[in-house]
């Protein structure tokens, strides 16, 4: 039964695939991501720690992005962070 509920998964064009499931899933991640580090922020401002499993799941979430968008950028994962915070700096220097 599920053989057959899958099977345009076979047929359909990659980009199509990706439009439907693999960006939905980088979007989700990339918000849980920001949240969290939102979360740490403040923490860090309160003088408190984060909590362990906040700490864990920011940790998997980045790496899972940075892996993502390393591979859309043909960097290495570890490049990535270094990669955002220089296009932002890049940006904020262009504003008037």
């Amino acid at each position: 039964m599920e053989q057959k509920a899958n099977r345009h998964l076979e047929t359909e064009p990659v980009g199509t695939l990706m439009r439907k499931y693999a960006v939905p899933c980088v979007i989700s991640l990339l918000a849980m991501t920001m949240s969290i580090y939102a979360k740490k922020q403040q923490a860090i401002k309160n003088r408190k720690k984060l909590g362990t499993i906040d700490e864990r799941f920011l940790r998997e979430g980045e790496a899972l992005l940075f892996g993502e968008l390393g591979v859309s950028l043909g960097i290495a994962p570890e490049e990535v962070p270094n990669y955002i915070q220089a296009r932002i700096s890049e940006q904020n220097s262009n504003r008037p």
